[in-house]
C-alpha cells in the first residue's frame, strides 16, 4: 500500500485509493494483516448499534457484510468527499471513492452495488 497516508494532521482522516483499499482487503480475508480470531472479533457485535470494532456490520437479503463508510463535506458549497469500502460474504469488496459531497450520490451507488452483489 504505496498511496495510503494515515494520521494526517486534519483530525486522523487517512488518503488512499481504490487500489490500495482493495490490497486492504484482500489482506485482511486472507488473515495477512491480522488473525482469524481477531477479524471475526472486529466482525462482531459490540454494541445495541450495528459495529463491531471499526466495522459497520449488516445484512441484505442473506449477505453478511462489514466495512466503512467516511465522508467529508465542507462548508454549504457542496463539495467534499464520500467514500466506503464494504465485503460481502467474504467474496466481495466494494470501494466507493467519489470526489463529491456524500449527498450528492456516493452513498447511492455504495447501495446499489452492495444489493446487486448480495444477490448473486
Amino acid at each position: 500500500m504505496y498511496n495510503t497516508q494515515l494520521g494526517l494532521p486534519d483530525g486522523g482522516h487517512f488518503k488512499s485509493t481504490a487500489d490500495d483499499l482493495f490490497k486492504f482487503s484482500t489482506a485482511l480475508r486472507n488473515t495477512e494483516l491480522i488473525s482469524r480470531q481477531i477479524l471475526d472479533e472486529m466482525k462482531s457485535k459490540q454494541s445495541g448499534a450495528d459495529y463491531g470494532l471499526g466495522f459497520k456490520l449488516g445484512f441484505i437479503e442473506e449477505s453478511k457484510i462489514y466495512g466503512h463508510t467516511g465522508g467529508f463535506a465542507s462548508d454549504d458549497s457542496g463539495l467534499g468527499i464520500a467514500s466506503g469500502m464494504d465485503i460481502i460474504d467474504e467474496r466481495y469488496t466494494v470501494i466507493v471513492l467519489t470526489n463529491r459531497n456524500p449527498a450528492m450520490g456516493g452513498p447511492k451507488a455504495r447501495n446499489f452495488i452492495l444489493n446487486y452483489l448480495s444477490k448473486k
